[in-house]
């Protein structure tokens, strides 16, 4: 067992896994193309007829994958498989990527779509003469990973996921509060409920504890 951080070649820590999908008995599947994934997220999860799938829908993904975009790495085209994924096939665009058994597949991906690697995937990207940018597994394998033991890397992944977790809170938090803040202009500024309130000899407070806003009467 290791002790001590190790600077490992990408190539030598990891694959690019080729699984085929296996069509057989099903009529359906959840076909995910690159631009169905977006900084780690997966946009949809609806199942299409196998019959009209297209050509590239070929590869077979599981529980711990990394999905990387061969094409403009730099764009977000990115996912961590952290659901049973019998369902789904992917895109041969993406590099389906699988760590060696010393390595945690979080840990790796939260390495491989940092901003530094992913500005340093680019440039190899555009290095590339072709159409679009763009990277093989080959062409990054060279990129030096710092691995320590396994039992660091997830006690690393366990503070980024609390961070992560903390970032979300408070996107949804700001969610919240900017749809309060239309529904209340909408009401004091555009419906001018605050003058029909006190006609009708209601309380205007009564505005945040009602309908949309539904605060408590101490907020309120």
């Amino acid at each position: 067992m290791r002790t001590e951080l190790e600077i490992r070649p990408f190539g030598e820590i990891a694959v690019n896994i080729s699984r085929p999908f296996d069509f057989r008995g099903r009529n359906k599947a959840v076909f995910i193309n690159t631009g169905d994934v977006l900084n780690g997220k997966f946009l949809h999860h609806e199942y299409s007829e196998v019959s009209e799938l297209p050509g590239q829908a070929k590869k077979a993904i599981r529980r711990g994958d990394i999905l990387m975009s061969e094409i403009r790495p730099a764009n977000g085209r990115f996912s961590y498989v952290d659901f049973d994924a019998e369902d789904y096939v992917v895109s041969t665009k993406f590099m389906v990527i699988c760590p060696r058994e010393d390595v945690d597949s979080k840990y790796l991906y939260v390495f491989l779509t940092s901003p530094q690697v992913l500005r340093t995937f680019q440039a190899i990207a555009e290095e590339r003469s072709g159409t679009f940018p763009q990277i093989t597994f080959q062409s990054v394998a060279h990129v030096p990973v710092p691995t320590p033991p396994v039992e660091e890397q997830r006690r690393l992944v366990a503070i980024v996921d609390s961070l992560d977790d903390r970032i979300e809170l408070n996107r949804r938090m700001n969610e919240t509060l900017e749809q309060m803040a239309r529904a209340l202009f909408k009401s004091w500024f555009v419906d001018f409920d605050p003058v029909r309130y006190k006609m009708e000899g209601r309380d205007p407070c009564a505005l945040l504890t009602e309908g949309g806003l539904g605060l408590d009467p101490a907020t309120a």
